[in-house]
């Protein structure tokens, strides 16, 4: 059977819609060390032209501020990571950089 993030990485790596893209990112960072590169070439395609992020339904955090399916702090310390991992610790801190306060 076929994993839900492979699925994804099949179905949508070609679309152009902004939130396929965010998923087949997460998707391909999911999958580790053999979808690295992928996934920040992903992860860079969405916050070329990023969207609002949905909230999950009924989900809220102690300030009452919805929860995110994915936060931008998220997306950025991904990147970081990715980026150290492949050893360009210059992109990894830019990213570090651009982390938001978590709310």
């Amino acid at each position: 059977m076929l994993q839900i993030s492979l699925y994804i990485i099949e179905q949508y790596s070609g679309s152009d819609d902004p939130l396929a893209i965010l998923a087949v990112a997460v998707s391909l960072d999911r999958e580790g060390a053999k979808y690295r590169k992928q996934a920040i070439e992903y992860y860079e395609k969405f916050l070329a032209n990023p969207v609002e992020i949905p909230i999950v339904p009924g989900m809220f955090k102690g300030n009452g501020q919805p929860v995110r399916c994915v936060s931008y702090w998220q997306l950025y310390s991904s990147l970081a990571i990715l980026y150290e991992k492949e050893h360009n610790f210059e992109k990894a801190a830019f990213y570090l950089e651009k982390l938001p306060p978590e709310s």
